[in-house]
């Protein structure tokens, strides 16, 4: 909250409000002249977006210009396409006293807050519409062509209040496109005043005020022009829309939303005991029914003399109405936000409704103005009285908490780490909590806080699978993926096997019930026949093709590790690898060689080799020299028959008894066989 002190004493007021693109708020309105009661000068400042005073003017927060020893006011505040500020309101038109009329008045400063001399060759202008009458200007727009439009209400010859507009060219003379000669004042019925103005899309001008101002049955009163300056009859079939809500009705702000209905907002009620009151029309001039039913809506502030006097449109269509309310001693700014449909938005300060005391009890406090700041929330603007002294007061309020996180996800190590989240809100008051949706994930630090900080955990050690956990903080999710913690083993690693089709099988030990895993064949001959997947403990099957041709090696993948499985070729002898030290010499071999040798005689010419113990038994004989000498020598001789040289052997000479037998002669004897056949 800012409040800007203009003068130690006197009446300073603060009417319209605009955001500049690069975030920083403009106001405008009146000071005091110097401590003189009831004597005003317009008025522009320029903040920051924290509320701070920018000093752009030589140094100054604000600029002021004197028109006159009146009550002078500037009541809206515009931007034009080359930065320059358009101020608009009345002054007096007799600089030296009190005694001449209220006129429109309006001026251009340039961005060093110097008057602009190439409009109206000295920077302002006053606009009249009846001589020694006043007329009194209360809003102002830019069209998109650069031309100004100011709407307000001049005291006819009657006495009575009439609509007044008029339109200005870029250099401030006056547009004589519009009605001729730039104003037209309208008469609609008895006093009409007019506090705001919008222009659509197409040009056309809207104007909300009062019709019978000052009378206990005054309504709103929403007129339509073209850009000639005349009234719209293609709006309420004469350009003119009257509101009766309740009682003693006043329109003072209109807004247009982006698909072109109107917004009006107010006050209604009887002499102390009014509300704020919404309008909404559709484009044709009638009551929007979609907007409550009937295009009204009345708020209570549970208090008297509510008065809704600005409103804004944020973003996503929602209405946001400012004014003044009052608790029981004094006026307190007054926000109030609608959803689309008219209904309060509970999601603004709980029920839709916020009230603010600014200047502290006996101080009233009156918001005139609303802008949207660059970060989504809404600067009221408006002033402070106590007794004759008032003061600018601008109050910002969180549209909706935003909240960032960074980062947004992280990826943990399986024995566990620590680590935080930095938030950051999208305003200092914006409260916020970090939760843990997680048991293994546990927040450490910062489960609550207020404007920007940081949440703290700690990630558990992991002994199952992959897992990912969160935490919400401030309504935003932060996702941890942590690594699996599972350990397996198989066994075996590695088997060998002969030519013939067979089957076998890898057990799983799992280091965590949770931890799955999977089973898969590397090779076409090699098929896992169960345990292709499973979680925990379990086994693999396999099944193994028979062998038709050279020998051959293939893989299982069990759990993520290898499983090498070497198959014996198809003419291989049983246990094709023979492992020195590890596998034993059995009778098998001896015989097999036999068969093999005797069969390679016969082809090379030479009859069967009889050989000593020629029926050797399977764990009763015993592993001789004699066994190895003879198939060497019957071997030998095959080779000679055949015309080959006969192999050579490690021990050539074999001792029974003495010399041990082993894995080498063995393999040696079944590779010069190979070789033969």
């Amino acid at each position: 909250m800012q409040i800007q002190e203009a003068h130690a004493s006197g009446e300073d007021g603060l009417r319209s409000l605009i955001v500049e693109s690069d975030g920083q708020i403009v106001g405008a309105g009146f000071w005091n002249n110097n401590g003189q009661p009831n004597k005003y000068s317009f008025h522009l400042v320029r903040w920051d977006a924290d509320g701070g005073c920018t000093e752009p003017f030589d140094g100054n927060c604000g600029i002021s210009q004197f028109w006159s020893a009146e009550k002078d006011v500037a009541k809206q505040v515009l931007i034009d396409a080359n930065g320059n500020y358009v101020v608009a309101g009345y002054a007096g038109t007799n600089p030296n006293n009190t005694s001449g009329d209220h006129d429109f008045a309006i001026l251009r400063w340039d961005t060093n807050g110097d008057l602009d001399t190439d409009f109206s060759s000295d920077g302002k202008r006053f606009v009249t519409f009846e001589n020694s009458r006043n007329d009194y200007g209360t809003s102002a727009a830019l069209q998109s062509d650069g031309k100004i439009v100011l709407a307000g209400y001049s005291k006819n010859a009657s006495g009575n209040w009439d609509i007044a507009i008029a339109r200005l060219n870029t250099d401030g003379t006056l547009d004589t496109d519009f009605a001729t000669d730039g104003k037209v004042t309208t008469d609609v019925n008895g006093g009409d005043v007019i506090q705001g103005m919008a222009i659509q899309s197409d040009g056309k001008i809207v104007v909300v005020g009062t019709v019978n101002y000052g009378d206990t049955s005054s309504d709103f009163l929403i007129a339509r022009y073209t850009t000639a300056g005349a009234l719209d009859a293609s709006f309420d079939s004469d350009g003119v829309q009257t509101v009766n809500i309740s009682g003693e009705d006043r329109g003072l702000s209109v807004k247009l939303q982006t698909d072109g209905k109107i917004v009006a907002v107010g006050m209604s009620g009887h002499g102390v005991a009014r509300d704020f009151a919404l309008v909404r029309l559709n484009t044709n001039g009638s009551l929007d029914t979609s907007f409550d039913s009937d295009g009204i809506v009345t708020t209570d502030f549970g208090s008297t003399t509510d008065a809704a006097r600005d409103l804004v449109i944020e973003s996503d269509g929602k209405i946001v109405a400012v004014g003044q309310m009052h608790d029981g001693n004094d006026d307190d700014f007054a926000v109030a936000r609608y959803m689309t449909t008219g209904a309060l938005d509970t999601s603004f300060s709980g029920d839709g409704k916020a009230t603010t005391d600014v200047g502290g009890n006996q101080h009233d406090d009156i918001a005139y103005a609303a802008a949207i700041a660059s970060n989504g929330s809404i600067i009221v603007g408006g002033e402070q009285t106590q007794n004759s002294d008032s003061d600018w007061a601008l109050v910002q309020y969180v549209s909706a908490c935003t909240y960032s996180l960074n980062p947004t996800s992280v990826s943990a190590v399986a024995a566990g780490t620590t680590g935080s989240v930095a938030v950051t809100a999208g305003d200092s008051s914006c409260t916020w909590t970090g939760v843990s949706n997680a048991t293994w994930l546990t927040v450490t630090s910062g489960s609550s806080g207020t404007g920007n900080g940081t949440t703290g955990y700690s990630v558990a050690a992991n002994t199952g699978p992959q897992r990912t956990g969160t935490l919400t903080v401030g309504g935003q999710t932060f996702t941890v993926t942590q690594a699996t913690g599972c350990t397996t083993n198989i066994n075996p690693t590695s088997v060998s096997m002969g030519a013939a089709a067979t089957t076998g099988s890898v057990a799983v030990t799992a280091g965590d019930s949770n931890c799955t895993w999977t089973g898969v064949s590397n090779a076409t001959w090699l098929t896992v026949t169960s345990g292709s997947s499973g979680t925990g403990n379990g086994t693999t099957g396999y099944s193994v093709a028979a062998n038709t041709g050279p020998q051959r090696t293939g893989t299982l993948t069990v759990a993520g590790e290898t499983v090498t499985i070497t198959q014996c070729a198809a003419l291989d002898f049983t246990d094709c690898n023979l492992t020195a030290g590890t596998t034993p010499i059995r009778a098998v071999h001896i015989t097999e060689l036999r068969a093999r040798i005797n069969a390679l005689r016969g082809g090379c010419g030479l009859s069967s080799y009889s050989f000593t113990e020629p029926n050797l038994t399977a764990g009763v004989t015993t592993a001789k020299g004699v066994h190895i000498t003879e198939p060497r020598t019957a071997l030998n001789e095959a080779y000679g028959a055949c015309g080959r040289s006969a192999p050579t052997y490690a021990d050539a000479t074999l001792a029974t008894g003495v010399t041990v037998i082993k894995v080498v002669h063995i393999t040696e004897l079944r590779a010069a066989v190979i070789a033969l056949e």
